[in-house]
C-alpha cells in the first residue's frame, strides 16, 4: 500500500516481479486515489475498493 493519491509504476515494481516470475498469483496494490488502475499485471485499487472487496470475500477468499 502506498500513502498517496497517486499511483506510480515503481510503487509496485517488486510485487510486478514476484506476479511475473509467478512467485505469486495475482498481485494488488492499494494506494488512497479514485480510480481503480491497472500497473502491467497489478491490480490497482483505492484503498476504501480494496478493502469492499476483502469483505465480500473476493480477495483473500
Amino acid at each position: 500500500m502506498k500513502a498517496s493519491p497517486r499511483w506510480h509504476p515503481e510503487h509496485g515494481a517488486g510485487l510486478k516481479a514476484l506476479v511475473e516470475e509467478k512467485v505469486v498469483k495475482q498481485g494488488f496494490g492499494v494506494y488512497l486515489g479514485d480510480l481503480e488502475l491497472r500497473d502491467g499485471p497489478l491490480r490497482v485499487l483505492p484503498l476504501r475498493r480494496f478493502l469492499a472487496l476483502v469483505a465480500e470475500g473476493e480477495i483473500f477468499a
